[in-house]
């Protein structure tokens, strides 16, 4: 395989890009549209991830629980 075609297969193509940015977009939608408490936690209990369900279950928003200790939050 030529230098050229192995640069060309470690580029996604646009469409790729697009089809990856889409996927991203509509797994945000579709957890944030959950109403149950969606969290993701680091190996030390850092707060990840908040979706809009845990905002209504635990009274905080994604900005502030998000980098907080989790144990610090519930």
């Amino acid at each position: 395989m030529t230098r050229e075609k192995i640069k060309r297969k470690r580029r996604p193509t646009s469409k790729t890009s697009q089809a990856r940015n889409y996927v991203r977009e509509l797994r945000e939608i579709l957890i944030d549209s959950s109403p149950d408490a969606l969290i993701a936690l680091a190996p030390d209990d850092t707060v990840l991830f908040w979706s809009a369900g845990a905002e209504a279950v635990y009274g905080y928003t994604k900005s502030e629980a998000v980098g907080s200790r989790l144990y610090d939050l519930v």
